[in-house]
C-alpha cells in the first residue's frame, strides 16, 4: 500500500511507450505517488519528473530515504500549518 507523497521506483517488466512507439524509459526511475485511483484496488497515479502515469502497485517499490543524501529529490516539502495562520 502506498500513500500520496511516497517515493517509489518502477520495477515492472513492461515498457511505457508514447504514440510513436518511442520508449519513455521510466524503468528504475524514482517517482512520487500522487494519488490512489478510486475503485481500483492497486492503481496509483505516479509522477516521474514532469510526466504522470497510472501504474499497478505491484510494479512499484518503495524508495528509502538516506539521511546523508541531500539531492533535490529528497528535500522535504514545506507546508504551512493552518493553525498558525491568523485571519
Amino acid at each position: 500500500m502506498f500513500l500520496p507523497g511516497d517515493k517509489v521506483k518502477y520495477v515492472g517488466t513492461g515498457t511505457f511507450r508514447d504514440e510513436r512507439g518511442t520508449n519513455l524509459g521510466i524503468a528504475g526511475k524514482r517517482g512520487e505517488v500522487i494519488a490512489k485511483i478510486a475503485g481500483e484496488p492497486n492503481g496509483f497515479v505516479v509522477e516521474f519528473g514532469d510526466d504522470s502515469y497510472i501504474i499497478n502497485g505491484s510494479n512499484l517499490a518503495r524508495v528509502h530515504h538516506h539521511q546523508d543524501d541531500d539531492s533535490e529529490f529528497y528535500r522535504p516539502r514545506r507546508r504551512r500549518d493552518p493553525d498558525l495562520d491568523e485571519e
